[in-house]
């Protein structure tokens, strides 16, 4: 990718502004909308206003993984090379998902991705998703308190003074149904949900429209290479373009067949063909099935973007 310089593309004044409380954590995956918040704000379009009218304070929490798409991972580090004074970012410390999964034979826990299982006459089922919150928004949490303790000396679970910050996710305003099931009730007190996106009704075409107008590239979905969201389309791409990774899927696929030590009974498969992801090769990444080949595609959006 070709990256431009965001220092000469700086506004004279915010296109946006978002009534905010004084500190507003951005969870930045590296995805498309993530990383339109971030570059709107790092080019003064987009203004978080604190209660006095200033620019809030800022802080971008990214949270790995350990098994995004090389170009997330590259185009997160361009945007961590843009970071200024007014606009952090932080990597948070979290455990390694495919390291988890690999090793799941020595563990009786496993905070798994919706994978799928086959019941046999009673069809296919889903686990439970855990992934998100333990390797994504308990991390960026963790991270989160720290900086708070080392800017403001106050850690907002513990600290008696009150203190709120606004947890952005850049769910768009034509993302209503994401928006709605988001269960607030899991969010801690002291760090509420926004969605700025859709409070300034803002678009997926007109965040596709920001990156055509400042001549950025647009960033690749943000999802793990072994994520369950991937369709057979997605996989395919990924055995074509990146075949290391294709066969780390492979390996976890291999891997999670059997998780009675874990409490599931039934086979557990990544694709929710049921069909293990190297016979999904050798049928040229087809069912045979036309309408089972399109519904494999996932429009879920169960993760951060």
């Amino acid at each position: 990718m070709n990256f431009p310089d965001l220092d000469k593309m700086q506004a004279s004044h915010p296109r946006w502004e978002v009534p905010s409380n004084w500190v507003v954590c951005l969870n930045l995956s590296g995805g498309t909308q993530s990383s339109f918040l971030f570059l709107a704000m790092r080019l003064g379009l987009l203004k978080p206003v604190s209660p006095n009218g200033d620019w809030a304070t800022v802080v971008c929490i990214i949270a790995d993984p350990g098994n995004e798409n090389p170009e997330t991972y590259n185009y997160l580090d361009w945007l961590k090379e843009n970071t200024t004074d007014r606009l952090p970012v932080l990597v948070a410390d979290g455990p390694n998902i495919t390291d988890d999964l690999l090793d799941n034979r020595n563990r009786s826990r496993l905070d798994n991705p919706p994978f799928f299982v086959d019941k046999g006459d009673l069809g296919a089922g889903q686990l439970v998703h855990k992934c998100t919150s333990h390797y994504k928004i308990q991390p960026i949490r963790r991270a989160f308190r720290k900086w708070c303790r080392d800017k403001f000396k106050i850690d907002p679970a513990t600290s008696s003074h009150r203190f709120t910050v606004d947890c952005w996710i850049g769910f768009t305003s034509d993302e209503v149904r994401r928006v709605n099931r988001f269960d607030h009730s899991s969010q801690p007190q002291y760090m509420p949900v926004r969605f700025p996106l859709n409070e300034l009704n803002i678009d997926k075409q007109q965040v596709s429209e920001f990156y055509e107008e400042f001549g950025i590239p647009m960033p690749s979905r943000s999802m793990c290479e072994i994520c369950f969201a991937h369709g057979l389309s997605s996989r395919k791409k990924q055995a074509e373009e990146r075949p290391g990774q294709f066969e780390l899927a492979c390996k976890v696929d291999d891997e999670i067949r059997d998780l009675r030590h874990c409490g599931v009974t039934y086979p557990v498969y990544v694709s929710n063909t049921l069909i293990p992801l190297r016979k999904l090769k050798e049928n040229g990444f087809s069912t045979g099935n036309r309408m089972k080949d399109a519904e494999s595609e996932c429009n879920s959006g169960v993760c951060f973007l």
